[in-house]
């Protein structure tokens, strides 16, 4: 077996923040329909849409699985065959995608980094075998990476399992953190702003939107997009590269916090005296080990097992990042 671990490069002055997303594909088809899109072979895709530049989609690349959209399908069916499992319930998941994206402005090659969260996937979806495709989308706004997850478990399809609720979600986006993002600099995204730095991130945000004559301020939508900026920047302000100012301290001197009545019943306080991975290698030419999923988070070190992210602008209907948020549906429609 080859010895193929996660990439340690060293890191000078990167910030950003790394975005982590997944969600369940369900129904009929929907891998074949997630891998179409994912190898950009929809028809409506193929000269751009307003999220797509067309000019750029020849630098897309295939890190993992089969060439072609309709290949990926295929390879599930062949895994479940082997594993022996099949899919009884109509509404099973039939595949998780996970979607990493990085912020503007990176100083490292991004195809590091996706080699790597596609080896952490491995660690914590089962296995490299799991693994249906992974593919860089470098012709939209942020960069980022879709890998698509077969939810073979133990033996049997379990995508729920294998998705999970919100304690191993915070564990994977912790374990995600500290074994990936953290090794290129990247930061945890910030929590979200409240009171006077909310308005100061937000001035930041539309000030540079204006600066750049973005279209967005001419769209028919903008109103709803500057109410959404307004309503929680902060995923904006990573979005566009800016840097969020850290909280404020208090500006109170040390005798008016000693001499503060503070709060609740009023009391007479006392007088106080104040004094390397190769650039053309595929990662699913490398042997790998299968392991199982783990129930927490992993005990055994990154590289042992590998493989061959409140997200920014990320639909996770669409599975894809977007230029300006979608208007909020009217109440009471339908879908």
């Amino acid at each position: 077996m080859n010895d193929f671990s996660i990439n340690t490069i060293p890191v000078d002055s990167t910030s950003g923040t790394w975005f982590f997303a997944m969600k369940k594909l369900k129904g009929q088809g929907i891998i074949q329909k997630a891998a179409r899109h994912n190898r950009r072979e929809i028809q409506a895709e193929l000269g751009g849409t307003e999220n797509i530049d067309p000019n750029l989609t020849s630098q897309n690349e295939i890190l993992c699985g089969p060439p072609t959209a309709d290949e990926v399908p295929q390879l599930a069916r062949r895994l479940m065959a082997e594993a022996g499992v099949s899919i009884t319930r109509h509404d099973a998941v039939h595949a998780v995608e996970l979607v990493f994206s990085l912020p503007l402005n990176i100083a490292f090659e991004d195809r590091l980094y996706f080699v790597d969260c596609v080896m952490w996937v491995a660690q914590w979806f089962g296995g490299a075998g799991n693994i249906l495709s992974a593919d860089i989308h470098r012709d939209e706004s942020q960069m980022h990476c879709h890998v698509l997850v077969l939810p073979i478990l133990n033996g049997k399809l379990n995508g729920g399992k294998m998705f999970g609720h919100k304690p191993r979600l915070m564990a994977l986006r912790d374990d995600f953190h500290d074994q990936v993002a953290s090794r290129y600099g990247l930061k945890k995204a910030s929590a979200r702003l409240t009171g006077a730095a909310k308005s100061v991130v937000s001035s930041m945000v539309l000030g540079k939107l204006n600066d750049a004559a973005d279209p967005a301020l001419k769209s028919g939508i903008w109103l709803t997009i500057r109410d959404a900026i307004e309503a929680d920047p902060t995923r904006f302000a990573h979005a566009m590269g800016l840097q969020i100012p850290a909280p404020s301290r208090s500006t109170k001197t040390m005798a008016q916090i000693f001499t503060s009545k503070g709060k609740g019943p009023s009391f007479q306080p006392t007088t106080i005296n104040i004094g390397d991975v190769e650039s053309d290698r595929s990662i699913c030419s490398v042997d790998f080990q299968i392991s199982p999923l783990p129930t927490s988070q992993p005990t055994q070190p990154l590289q042992d097992n590998v493989c061959g992210a409140e997200v920014g602008l990320f639909d996770p209907e669409t599975g894809e990042y977007y230029d300006s948020p979608e208007p909020k549906k009217p109440t009471g429609s339908a879908g």
